[in-house]
């Protein structure tokens, strides 16, 4: 995953403890521990090249960061897309968890995937002197908002706080969900079970997680050589799903839909059965996340499982490790409910 780095501390922003390791020609876990109260493993001669480092670059270490590498009480801040989300509100359930676990506050932002609402999140979390923020949106498609997003997060770096990131936005330490594993998974199974025509209920086009789930799907189509599915952008939630069927309903070669989420998938079933049609028997049907009512809505949802409130607590985990480590993804699993079937004859 790549960082954006500073090639040195400037006179307009403050060194951080990366232009110290830079400055001593050490790693920052190594000047983090010569600098700190714990040294171990760290010989005199280091400890001496990096105080010196640091009186050169007028240093002043960062409390808040010092004090969440400790494990006290400390603020965290966490940007959702939604938080009434399922899908986002077992990853805040996961935060909340190992935040409380470790005696840290939690400060829930909801940006209702405005991307100008959720870069200002992160500048008033700065301002707010928090030890950490963790972003669980999206990233976006579009390059402004994208970029405008990365300078805030940034900046909240470069002030001392640490950031953890649940989607890929070149910034910070990653915790990921491996979306385009999970989409090749949903077609290599409804390939198995002989569809060939297939279409995509897919989320709003400027947000990068349904390009990645839509194109790992469509790769894994393409290689096992079938024709390309009909894609359907629509809103993500429940009234998409619906939209897409009526959609497909039309085209009577589609037998499967894969929706790029749960609540597309279930929305997608309840029309099905308002135009007195059987999911899994008429139209098969495979979502993605797995949130906790897809096993109870009738026929139990096939879908694919993302470990969601795992990824909350590998982010909060993630805010004491190595801040340049590279990207931790975690794997999604086929679920196989009763939304999938052969084609309908």
């Amino acid at each position: 995953m790549a960082t954006k780095r500073r090639s040195g501390a400037t006179p307009t922003t403050l060194p951080t403890i990366g232009d110290v390791a830079r400055r001593a020609g050490v790693s920052k876990a190594t000047a983090s521990r010569a600098l700190g109260d714990s040294r171990d493993r760290v010989s005199e001669g280091l400890v001496e090249r990096v105080r010196l480092a640091a009186a050169e670059l007028d240093y002043v270490p960062n409390r808040n960061a010092r004090a969440l590498a400790r494990s006290t009480s400390d603020t965290i801040g966490l940007i959702v897309h939604d938080v009434s989300d399922p899908y986002f509100g077992e990853i805040a359930g996961g935060v909340l968890r190992a935040a409380g676990a470790a005696d840290r506050l939690v400060v829930i932002c909801n940006t209702f995937r405005d991307p100008q609402a959720e870069a200002r999140y992160v500048a008033e979390l700065r301002a707010q002197r928090v030890a950490a923020v963790i972003l669980a949106g999206s990233a976006y498609v579009d390059v402004d908002a994208a970029a405008a997003l990365r300078r805030e997060l940034q900046r909240t770096i470069d002030a001392g706080a640490r950031v953890v990131v649940l989607a890929p936005h070149e910034v910070g330490r990653a915790v990921l969900p491996d979306n385009r594993g999970g989409g090749a998974l949903a077609a290599e199974h409804l390939a198995a079970l002989g569809h060939q025509h297939v279409a995509v209920a897919a989320g709003p086009a400027h947000l990068a997680t349904i390009h990645h789930r839509r194109d790992g799907f469509v790769e894994a189509w393409s290689r096992a050589g079938l024709p390309p599915p009909h894609v359907v952008h629509t809103s993500f939630d429940r009234d998409g799903g619906r939209h897409t069927v009526r959609v497909v309903s039309r085209r009577r070669d589609v037998t499967a839909v894969f929706a790029l989420n749960d609540l597309m998938a279930i929305g997608a079933m309840g029309q099905l059965s308002d135009e007195g049609r059987v999911p899994g028997v008429d139209l098969s049907i495979v979502g993605f996340d797995d949130i906790r009512f897809a096993s109870d809505v009738t026929p139990g949802l096939t879908t694919i499982r993302v470990p969601m409130e795992e990824l909350g607590r590998r982010a909060v985990e993630a805010l004491v490790g190595d801040p340049d480590a590279e990207a931790e993804v975690l794997g999604c699993e086929l679920v196989v409910r009763g939304t999938t079937g052969p084609p309908a004859r």
